[in-house]
């Protein structure tokens, strides 16, 4: 059975709108419901993209969701983790390398720690699946959260500014329950 009906409980208060909750205010209500999520996650990945998440993700068990913080090199994160959004990466890499993104802040931390501050969420599983949205996601490893930082590592590699030996921590995400 999916989440979807947890995740349509747990939606912020205002959202998609100036006056939406703050984590901390949504987390307070929200976390014993999910307490096997690390707070990050939730911040990165359930309130910030709450939206998508009921759309994409609604049909998954959350209940047999575990989190593991891992370390992967540039090389590894480049050769193993996959998305069917490498198309929106690749175009905010080439944007990234431009002039006008040198303050970003993203950029700004990649350059100075040749990594991200907050890690992505890579996605574990053995079986390929495609989402609603026709999305085709293959077995292996998949990026779910954090595609702006991922664009952010490739368009640190292209302009050398990062070593295919740089560790850079993601939230491995793994179901313990048979499916996708």
């Amino acid at each position: 059975m999916g989440s979807q009906r947890l995740l349509y409980e747990m939606m912020p208060k205002g959202y998609g709108t100036p006056l939406v909750e703050s984590f901390d205010t949504w987390l307070s209500r929200h976390h014993e419901k999910l307490p096997h999520f690390p707070p990050c996650v939730l911040e990165q990945w359930l309130y910030s993209h709450w939206q998508a998440v009921i759309y994409r993700w609604g049909w998954m068990d959350f209940s047999h969701v575990e989190f593991e913080k891992s370390a992967l090199t540039t090389a590894q994160c480049l050769m193993l983790v996959q998305t069917p959004f490498s198309d929106v990466i690749n175009l905010l890499s080439r944007r990234m390398q431009g002039r006008s993104f040198h303050q970003d802040p993203l950029i700004a931390y990649f350059r100075r720690h040749h990594t991200w501050r907050i890690p992505p969420i890579v996605y574990q599983h053995e079986r390929d699946f495609v989402l609603v949205d026709n999305r085709h996601f293959h077995a292996g490893y998949s990026l779910i959260e954090g595609h702006h930082r991922w664009a952010a590592l490739l368009a640190a590699v292209e302009a050398e500014h990062c070593h295919p030996n740089q560790i850079h921590d993601v939230w491995m995400m793994k179901s313990n329950k048979k499916g996708p």
